[in-house]
């Protein structure tokens, strides 16, 4: 969630109950978290699922490469290791 900007990443498995408490603290307290939010539920909801998911079926059973395959979200920074 941290890459998305409306959490934090704890760089833990297993934090502190005194750690998660400061990180809901922080979110819950700092705009920048709620806007970010905002925005990315408003980027949500104007995709057109059903007609991307139709689109990609119908190249794939045209025999083609989906147009979007293999590319990563232009704005989701990817740390080391990190998969998706």
């Amino acid at each position: 969630m941290a890459w998305s900007g409306v959490g934090i990443d704890l760089a833990t498995n297993e934090p502190t109950r005194e750690a998660l408490r400061e990180a809901v603290r922080t979110v819950l307290d700092q705009p920048q978290y709620r806007q970010r939010a905002l925005r990315m539920a408003d980027e949500f909801a104007a995709i057109d699922t059903r007609s991307a998911i139709l689109g990609v079926i119908s190249e794939l059973v045209a025999g083609r490469q989906p147009a979007h395959a293999g590319r990563p979200a232009a704005d989701k920074p990817r740390r080391a290791g990190q998969r998706g």
